[in-house]
């Protein structure tokens, strides 16, 4: 009897995880009020702003990445809402504090691994056409973790440049 709870509750975190990326894929495109134009001027933008982020975190800053920073956009893309499912509005209040506590945290386990010797380099910047969104490439590298790219997905949000994602590689 276990074994079949086990496995159901595999079962259930599957479901989850496919609705979670079913939501995602969709929510990507109805985000059109946050896209960016490919454009001279926004790549020397997204070019100033990767300068800014790289040299706010090697000055130990965490300014620049914070302001940028849009939690709920974040959310958006991880958080599976269902009002009807009391147990998973009630996991969500939590994971959406933790989860956003998290992220605002992720400038400063940076900084210290930087001052313990660890590299951050501002690599290059992009823009894709499908998403209509910049990205900025990050190489961070550890003597004991190894190599790591960090891309940063850029939007705007009335005009200012916003980090809408992370993801690394």
């Amino acid at each position: 009897m276990k074994t079949k709870k086990k496995h159901n509750k595999k079962y259930v975190f599957h479901i989850l995880y496919f609705c979670l990326f079913l939501y995602n894929t969709t929510e990507c495109f109805t985000q059109n009020r946050l896209k960016i134009k490919n454009s001279t001027n926004n790549d020397v933008k997204v070019k100033e702003f990767g300068l800014q982020l790289s040299k706010s975190f090697a000055n130990g800053n965490d300014t620049v990445f914070l302001n940028a920073l849009q939690p709920k956009e974040f959310l958006k893309k991880v958080v599976l809402e269902n009002l009807e499912n009391k147990n998973l509005t009630k996991f969500n209040v939590n994971f959406k504090l933790d989860y956003i506590e998290k992220i605002k945290t992720f400038p400063n386990e940076l900084n210290n691994a930087l001052k313990n010797g660890d590299f951050y380099n501002f690599v290059s910047y992009n823009f894709d056409p499908i998403d209509k969104t910049y990205h900025l490439i990050f190489r961070y590298y550890s003597e004991s973790f190894g190599i790591d790219y960090h891309d940063y997905r850029l939007m705007t949000n009335e005009g200012d440049i916003i980090i809408d994602d992370i993801f690394i590689y």
